[in-house]
C-alpha cells in the first residue's frame, strides 16, 4: 500500500512538473514571436495520460488543427510536440487574429467527433488565455452532465471510472465507425 502512495506521490509531481513546463513553453513561444499560440493536449482524466488510444486521439485532433490552419491561409510560424506526464501536447504560433483563431477552435472542439476530448486552448501575444466567453460562446458542459465542467471536478460529482467511460464511448465509436479513416482521407 505504502508503495502505490508513493508511486501515485511520484507521478502527481512528475504531472505538476509537466503542467509547469508546459507553462514555460507557452511563454517562451510567445516571447519569441509575439503571436497568437495555440496549446493543444487531451482532456483526459486521471494519472495514464499516455495510452495509445490516447496518442490516437491526439494525432486526430493534430490533423484536424493542422486543416483548420491550411484551410483559413494562417501563416504557421513555430510549431513543437511534446509528450510527457501530462500527456501529448502541441503547440504552435500562428500569425493570425486571435478571436478568429479562438472562434475557429471552437468550433473544431464543437464539430469534430472527438472535439469534447480535444483541448484547445488559445493564448494572444501576451500569454492571456483568450476564453470562449471572450468572442461569444457559452462555456462548456461536462462530458456526462450538463452542468459546468470545473463544478463535477472540483465537487467529484463522477468517479474516475465513470468519466473515462464516457470517453471510451466517443472515442470506440469514432474508431469503430470508420470515421478515423474517414479523418485519415480528408488529412493524409
Amino acid at each position: 500500500m505504502a508503495d502505490n502512495l508513493l508511486v501515485s506521490d511520484s507521478l502527481v509531481h512528475k504531472i505538476a512538473a509537466a503542467r509547469e513546463l508546459k507553462s514555460a513553453t507557452q511563454k517562451k513561444i510567445i516571447t519569441s514571436f509575439q503571436k497568437p499560440i495555440i496549446s493543444f493536449s487531451l482532456n483526459i482524466p486521471g494519472p495514464n495520460k499516455n495510452l495509445q488510444q490516447y496518442h490516437k486521439i491526439y494525432i486526430a485532433g493534430y490533423k484536424a488543427i493542422m486543416k483548420m490552419v491550411n484551410n483559413n491561409s494562417w501563416p504557421l510560424l513555430f510549431s513543437h510536440q511534446k509528450n510527457n506526464a501530462a500527456g501529448f501536447q502541441l503547440f504552435l504560433s500562428i500569425n493570425t487574429d486571435v478571436k478568429q483563431l479562438k472562434i475557429q477552435s471552437i468550433k473544431l472542439e464543437e464539430k469534430h467527433p472527438l472535439g469534447r476530448i480535444f483541448d484547445i486552448d488559445v493564448l494572444d501575444n501576451l500569454g492571456r488565455a483568450v476564453s470562449r466567453k471572450d468572442v461569444g460562446f457559452t462555456s462548456r458542459t461536462c462530458l456526462i452532465c450538463s452542468n459546468n465542467p470545473l463544478f463535477c471536478r472540483r465537487t467529484n460529482k463522477h468517479t474516475l471510472e465513470e468519466t473515462l467511460t464516457a470517453i471510451n464511448k466517443i472515442t470506440d465509436s469514432f474508431f469503430s465507425s470508420g470515421e478515423l479513416r474517414k479523418e485519415v482521407h480528408k488529412h493524409g
